[in-house]
């Protein structure tokens, strides 16, 4: 009803975030608090071999207890608090994809005219064709206006964070940009404050290329060993991601590329985008 209305859909402009800048003392105030735990502080956790977060469930917030298909079970809602979609904010990085969907549709959920949730696949597709229409790139070349690990930014003025200490592999507190001289050197793993610089953004859209995957509400697939890689089937608890992260590359993961991910994982570079709905 409201793209006959209105020809078209409410995308948010920034990824989700949880903490929103006070720039009159340079501090962030949380909005959405994990059993007394911040997104703002450092992440723990298991870590892969590149020394960064893999699984933590300390920053969930779901509806209801989950069980993935292996049998492993995941507690209930850990959060307070609503997001936000501004800029200058710390983005929901950490997020499953259930904490998602709840924390999408929870941002609206007591008002009577909007309601908001997940941004779907369908969604995404008609944004990269909105991009492509208005001549941006989002093949693999020259598709390095993102927050990539393999690209290279200037004139930052948000907060960053890095994420690949080699002793502990966590993120070391988000710092002004102005530390590293409003730079981000090409080959660096470094995640950014919601809308840190013009350069990321396309058709008033910050960060659809790099800085978090996104989660959407898109059924992803998984692989049997009795098929061929060409033969996906699907699989009810995978969902599929876009637009690449920190430490993807714009050449392999341009802002076009799908990936797959259980619902019950986390990763440092998995965030998520919420949709408007008029009622």
């Amino acid at each position: 009803m409201q793209i006959k209305k209105y020809g078209g859909f409410y995308i948010g402009r920034y990824e989700a975030g949880v903490s929103v800048l006070d720039k009159s003392t340079g501090t962030f105030k949380d909005s959405v608090i994990f059993n007394g735990k911040s997104l703002n502080a450092d992440v723990t956790g298991n870590k892969d071999s590149h020394n960064w977060v893999w699984q933590n469930t300390d920053y969930q917030a779901r509806n209801a207890t989950m069980t993935s298909l292996l049998g492993s079970t995941y507690g209930e809602n850990k959060a307070n608090g609503n997001i936000v979609v501004q800029a200058d904010a710390i983005p929901y990085y950490h997020a499953d994809y259930y904490t998602s969907r709840e924390m999408s549709r929870r941002l609206y959920e007591n008002k009577s005219n909007v309601k908001s949730g997940l941004a779907t696949g369908t969604q995404w597709d008609v944004m990269m064709k909105y991009l492509k229409d208005n001549g941006v790139v989002i093949n693999e070349t020259n598709c390095d206006w993102g927050n990539y690990g393999d690209a290279s930014l200037e004139k930052l003025t948000g907060y960053y964070t890095n994420l690949v200490d080699s002793s502990i592999g966590n993120t070391n507190g988000f710092k002004n940009c102005s530390e590293i001289e409003g730079k981000k050197e090409k080959n660096s793993w470094i995640l950014l404050t919601t809308g840190a610089t013009e350069q990321v953004k396309k058709m008033n859209l910050y960060d659809i290329a790099g800085n978090l995957w996104e989660w959407t509400t898109e059924g992803g697939y998984k692989y049997n060993s009795e098929y061929t890689t060409e033969q996906p089937i699907p699989d009810y608890n995978t969902f599929i991601l876009r637009g690449g992260g920190f430490s993807s590359t714009y050449y392999g993961c341009p802002v076009i590329f799908r990936d797959g991910g259980y619902a019950c994982d986390t990763y440092t570079s998995r965030g998520f985008r919420v949709a408007l709905y008029i009622q």
